[in-house]
Formats: C-alpha cells, structure tokens, sequence
C-alpha cells in the first residue's frame, strides 16, 4: 500500500473518519483508517503512508502525541508526514500548537476541529508537494 497518495487517519470520531475519508478519496487519494493511537502505529508500521492524519486527543488527552513520538522513534516511519488535528478548548489549541512548532510533537501542522474541507485538502497537498 505504500505510496505517495496513501492517507492514514487516524481518530476515534468514527463521523470524522468516514466522512474524511470519502473526501480524501474524491480526491484521488488512498485512505487507511483507525481508531486508536495503538492501531494506527501498526497500521503505519504494515502500510507505510505518506502521510498520517492524527487526532491529538483520543483515548486520553494526549494519546496522538505519543503516538506521533512512537512514529518518530521507527526508522521507516521516520520521515512520514504527521498532520495533528484537534477539537479541544481554547488552551488544549494552544497547548497543542506550541507541541508542534516546538517539534515536541514532531508534526509538521496542527488543524483545528471541524476542519474546512478545502484548508484541508490544501494542507495535504502541500504536505506531500502536491501543490
């Protein structure tokens, strides 16, 4: 599956998921999906996408975090693109948005909840140098 259009999301919003999913998928793009911070590392691991889409707050307010540092840790997922999206309160924004520009992270961008599907479908194409 690996390749350069193939999309991992991974959330425990099974709405987010679905309707993500038919979006990345009009647009050309493969998607692999999960719903849970444990279940998308090993999908990542088996896979390899291009790029993963990661709830910061799942089973436990920073469960994407960790997952994100565990992605980083593997050689071959190492270079992976990593997009954090999060529906939290005003501090849990921030708090998230200082994780990532401080590589804390180690995502390359934070999108807020609900995402616009057009700044989101943006954001991807930039990611991947689809641009």
């Amino acid at each position: 599956m690996e390749g350069e259009k193939t999309i991992l999301l991974v959330d425990d919003d099974r709405d987010f998921v679905a309707s993500n999913r038919d979006l990345l998928e009009a647009y050309g793009y493969t998607v692999l999906t999960a719903y849970d911070g444990n279940s998308g590392l090993e999908t990542a691991q088996r896979e390899h996408p291009a790029l993963i889409v990661l709830d910061v707050i799942m089973n436990h307010v920073t469960e994407g975090f960790e997952t994100a540092k565990k992605i980083r840790k593997l050689p071959e997922l190492r270079e992976t693109k990593i997009l954090m999206v999060s529906a939290a309160t005003p501090e849990m924004k921030l708090w998230a948005s200082s994780a990532v520009s401080d590589g804390e992270s180690s995502a390359e961008h934070l999108l807020e909840k609900p995402i616009d599907p057009a700044k989101f479908i943006a954001t991807i194409e930039e990611m991947l140098g689809n641009d």
